[in-house]
């Protein structure tokens, strides 16, 4: 994530602001000399532009890569598609949320192969083969087909993202193969220690769950120091909707199939004391500059969450996919 303010432009012929000289390949598109094939960090591209002086637009303005679909479009009245098809943007104004980055990991090997050395896959090159897709997410409240308008997801669990009110405050996430056995939500990135996002992922019905949150093994339980925690179940959504910003509650809607989870800043150090899960605690490592902060992600503390279901094919408890591009939380 980035942030700027006050960027003058000298000498610059500003008409060609988005005329990006890196150009996605797309599909049946012969590639030219500067095309670049799409990445990760081509799908979660983005920064905040504080006044709206680095993108020429009025007043603060969020942007985001248009590579990811609608992913980046955090509304249906301010967002602008700037730039040509192959480098385009999505220019947002009037946001209420935030931005912020997690990671969904579903298969910690896989990721740890990708990691080390890309011998599974990674961002497409001439020598490693491209992560395939493995799932999509959109927002709570977009209607709209799935795999058209959410964002893949990948064996590199990094996700970026707005988080806006009119969009539901939150994500929805499913996997082609069905609802992870194991789902690890790490590195959550988050602007301060109020923000929450609410992450919907689908289950088959009757599904179980057990999920904690862990600080860092390094955490010490000496002084009542809280290292771990589990989640308690609420009564319905309007209970998890009213408590989500608790930070350990969820709730499994039996009847759509979705596990609701709040993301929350986290600590390596610690999670409270004396059995209670603090959210007020101020995160130590973060970088300001000019009045703008970026809080850096915790080194190791999750939640992990454990699902228990009749069938399990690989990493998954399957689903029919019939309706896969259904977004049941719209």
């Amino acid at each position: 994530m980035e942030t700027t303010s006050k960027i003058v432009y000298q000498n610059a012929n500003t008409s060609k602001l988005w005329d990006f000289s890196n150009k996605l390949i797309l599909p049946g598109v012969t590639p030219g000399p500067n095309d670049t094939p799409l990445t990760g960090a081509m799908k979660f591209h983005n920064w905040i532009d504080q006044d709206g002086s680095a993108s020429l637009s009025a007043g603060k303005t969020n942007l985001g890569s248009a590579f990811a679909n609608d992913w980046w479009k955090l509304n249906d009245t301010t967002c602008v598609k700037k730039g040509d098809p192959r480098s385009a943007m999505w220019a947002c104004t009037n946001l209420q949320g935030f931005t912020a980055s997690v990671r969904l990991i579903v298969d910690a090997a896989k990721f740890a192969l990708i990691q080390s050395s890309g011998i599974l896959c990674s961002n497409p090159s001439s020598d490693f083969a491209p992560c395939p897709t493995i799932g999509y997410a959109t927002h709570l409240q977009r209607p709209t087909p799935l795999s058209t308008a959410g964002v893949p997801l990948t064996d590199n669990p990094i996700i970026s993202g707005g988080v806006e009110p009119s969009l539901g405050g939150g994500w929805y996430i499913r996997y082609l193969g069905g609802g992870p056995t194991t789902l690890v939500i790490a590195k959550a990135q988050m602007p301060n220690n109020n923000a929450v996002i609410k992450l919907a992922v689908r289950y088959p019905l009757n599904t179980t769950f057990s999920i904690i949150v862990y600080a860092a093994p390094s955490c010490r339980t000496s002084g009542k120091n809280l290292c771990q925690q589990a989640f308690v179940q609420a009564t319905s959504l309007d209970d998890f909707n009213s408590r989500a910003s608790t930070g350990t509650i969820y709730y499994f809607d039996n009847i759509k199939g979705l596990l609701y989870v709040p993301i929350v800043q986290l600590l390596d150090s610690s999670l409270g004391n004396s059995n209670v899960f603090f959210r007020n605690l101020t995160n130590p490592d973060t970088f300001s500059y000019g009045g703008y902060s970026i809080a850096r992600p915790p080194f190791f503390a999750n939640v992990t969450i454990l699902a228990s279901c009749g069938v399990v094919v690989g990493d998954y408890c399957p689903l029919d996919n019939s309706d896969f591009d259904v977004v049941p939380t719209a």
